[in-house]
């Protein structure tokens, strides 16, 4: 379960934390995020009901969200995106689509489940078991003796 908290930026900077957790697998998009998180302080400004209007939010911690997504003000929208390519490699690739997603990441490829389907060949445990596999599927190597 991914999850950010924020504080209210007014109370931070004024020594108080005033946090609020929120359940990202509850949104699909960031719009819909900011939106809860705007209607939060519209609720903290009139609880505390002392003038001040509170429009500003700061990110106090986070959980099962890789961090190039998290900023200090805020979450990128792009992390939406990255859920949503997770889950779609997720009916294919079950438990390792996390990894072959990152590596995809790490690689400076976009965010796109089509492209990482056309381009993911597997998983093999050394070097000369890609090889194989690789050959197997580019003709049949029956013909060829062990030595």
């Amino acid at each position: 379960m991914a999850t950010i908290t924020f504080y209210s930026l007014y109370d931070y900077n004024c020594g108080e934390l005033l946090a609020k957790t929120f359940d990202l697998d509850n949104y699909e998009e960031c719009a819909e995020l900011i939106s809860d998180i705007h209607a939060w302080l519209q609720e903290l400004t009139k609880q505390i009901n002392d003038g001040v209007l509170r429009e500003e939010w700061i990110v106090a911690d986070y959980e099962d969200i890789p961090e190039k997504y998290v900023g200090e003000h805020s979450l990128d929208s792009e992390y939406f995106t990255y859920v949503s390519v997770l889950n779609e490699l997720s009916e294919w690739y079950m438990n390792d689509a996390e990894n072959i997603l990152q590596a995809w990441i790490d690689y400076g490829y976009p965010l796109d489940a089509e492209q990482v389907k056309d381009a993911y060949v597997g998983h093999y445990a050394t070097p000369r078991d890609f090889g194989e596999e690789y050959l197997a599927e580019l003709e049949d190597l029956s013909n060829i003796p062990e030595r």
